[in-house]
């Protein structure tokens, strides 16, 4: 099992926060699966213990914990996605302090949306706390292309 951490039964952490979730969605494990768009013994394997959610899985788990806005879920997702990014756990838990430095952007004339906004912040984590240096690679190559026109952006 590749979980980092385990609770006193011996079940990998996650295994416990996907059937927690499950049961708080007020789902059977069939229709769980449905949500997700995964086999039903997938999501059995997960709460057993006996497989973990891989990234994309993880990722819908996240992306269901958002569309059904149970907080505690998706921070538990969250905090799983970032450690198997390399994240350092630590940094996923102090928000960014002092002023809203983004408050001020403007974007075609609209200030950023909250979602945009953590967006932006999410990916500043990424870069700033990423030990994987693949993920810093692959997401500065991304971004190239588009930092010019943001550099102007911000000079306004």
């Amino acid at each position: 099992m590749t979980s980092e951490s385990q609770g006193r039964s011996g079940l990998p952490a996650i295994s416990k926060a996907v059937k927690r979730f499950r049961l708080a969605c007020e789902q059977t494990q069939v229709e769980f699966a449905v949500a997700l768009g995964v086999a039903p013994t997938s999501i059995h394997r997960y709460e057993a213990g006996a497989s973990v959610p891989d990234f994309p899985v993880l990722k819908k788990l996240l992306d269901y914990a958002v569309k059904r806005g149970d907080s505690s879920a998706q921070e538990t997702f969250m905090r799983e996605l970032g450690t198997r990014m390399g994240l350092d756990p630590d940094a996923l838990e102090r928000p960014p302090s002092g002023p809203d430095m983004l408050s001020s952007v403007r974007l075609d004339g609209e200030h950023l949306s909250k979602d945009e906004k953590a967006r932006v912040v999410a990916l500043v984590l990424l870069l700033r706390h990423s030990t994987d240096p693949t993920n810093r690679s692959v997401i500065e190559a991304v971004l190239q292309p588009w930092m010019s026109k943001a550099r102007e952006i911000l000079k306004r």
